[in-house]
C-alpha cells in the first residue's frame, strides 16, 4: 500500500519525474509487502532499465526515503549505502551533573537547557536516571 504523504510528495514532482517508468507502471508496484522478494526482484529490475534511475535514487537518499523502491535501491540498500549513522557527541558529564543539579533545585527545565546548550530531553533523560538510581 502506497503511504498517505505519497500524495503530497507526487504533488510535487521533480522534473525528472515525468521521464520515470514508475509514472508509467504506477506507484503501487513499488511499494511492496515486506515478504513479497519476487515482486521486489521485479520492481528492481524495472528500474534498472529507467532513463532517470540516478535521479530517483539522488532524490530518495536527499529526502531520506524510507520506504519503497527508489533508483533500483530498498530502503535496507540504500541505508547501506549512505553508510554508518554519525554518532551524536556525548554531553560534557561535568556539564551534565550541572543541567541536573540546576533541575533538582526547581530551575524550568526549559532554562537549564537555553543556559547549558543540552537538549531539554537529555537533561529529563539524565534527572530520570538520577532517581531510579
Amino acid at each position: 500500500m502506497v503511504p498517505d504523504y505519497l500524495d503530497r510528495l507526487l504533488s510535487e514532482r521533480p522534473a525528472w519525474h515525468e521521464d520515470a517508468l514508475c509514472v508509467q507502471v504506477g506507484g503501487d508496484v513499488f511499494f511492496p509487502e515486506p515478504d513479497s522478494g519476487g515482486s521486489v526482484r521485479q520492481v528492481k529490475a524495472l528500474c534498472f532499465g529507467c532513463d532517470v534511475r540516478a535521479q530517483c535514487l539522488q532524490f530518495a537518499l536527499e529526502h531520506d526515503e524510507r520506504h519503497g523502491i527508489w533508483g533500483g535501491l530498498s530502503e535496507l540498500e540504500r541505508r547501506r549505502l549512505k553508510g554508518p549513522p554519525v554518532p551524536r557527541p556525548r554531553v560534557d558529564p561535568v556539564l551534565m551533573a550541572r543541567a541536573v543539579a540546576m533541575v533538582t533545585a526547581g530551575i524550568p527545565i526549559t532554562q537549564v537547557a537555553r543556559e547549558t546548550g543540552v537538549s531539554r530531553s537529555t537533561i529529563a533523560s539524565a534527572c530520570r536516571r538520577q532517581a531510579a538510581a
